[in-house]
């Protein structure tokens, strides 16, 4: 199962880090969703995705702010009874102590950023339905034909790369030769070459050409 690290995920987007992890335990990612604990700041933990990133935005923020120091003792300390792999602040809000201070006795990561709660969420969420889409590698090439995705597949040597060729030389544009890694983001499938071969093609009796 795919697992990416607060961490990892911060460097992707761009996080400040306001606390970092602590030694207590290793966190991890392993959902392509977010929680906004509004609720969970209420008092209402019967339904808690504690397993997602959580994100603080602007009614939460307005929220916690308004509580009394004991109710919101009594609040965070329930909130943080659970495994929550790390919490954004968003809007470059600052981070309440008392929520701090829960986080860091709990070694939960903190992170911050400048963008709004909803724009924050969007690039969240494709950031991790790229990241946990499901991933194959296939033998064929990979072209990019009027805008649509065409892969021509077959066994070695019958002429996959020499047909890819024409079609380049006619204004279309390669993908990938031989290896093809494709991912399954929601319904929409996505090919794209490996690193290591990206921009090759292998021609019988020429070699290795950089198209």
């Amino acid at each position: 199962m795919v697992k990416i690290s607060p961490e990892e995920f911060a460097r992707a987007l761009g996080l400040s880090v306001i606390s970092a992890t602590g030694r207590q335990k290793e966190r991890s990612i392993g959902v392509a969703d977010l929680c906004r604990p509004g609720l969970q700041f209420s008092g209402y933990f019967d339904v808690f995705a504690y397993e997602r990133p959580q994100v603080i935005g602007k009614t939460e923020m307005a929220y916690l702010t308004s509580l009394s120091e004991d109710v919101l003792v009594r609040r965070l300390d329930q909130y943080f009874s659970y495994d929550i792999p790390c919490i954004i602040i968003a809007r470059g809000m600052e981070c309440p102590q008392s929520l701090l201070r829960h986080a860091q006795r709990s070694g939960v990561p903190v992170y911050g950023t400048q963008e709004e709660t909803s724009a924050f969420s969007a690039t969240a969420m494709v950031y991790l339905s790229e990241a946990f889409a499901p991933k194959q590698t296939c033998h064929g090439v990979l072209l990019d034909v009027y805008g649509v995705g065409v892969m021509i597949t077959g066994e070695s040597g019958v002429g996959k790369s020499e047909c890819a060729l024409e079609l380049v030389k006619h204004g279309h544009q390669l993908v990938a030769d031989d290896v093809v890694d494709i991912s399954r983001v929601g319904k929409v499938l996505w090919g794209e070459a490996p690193e290591m071969v990206r921009d090759f093609m292998e021609l019988r009796g020429v070699g290795i050409v950089d198209i």
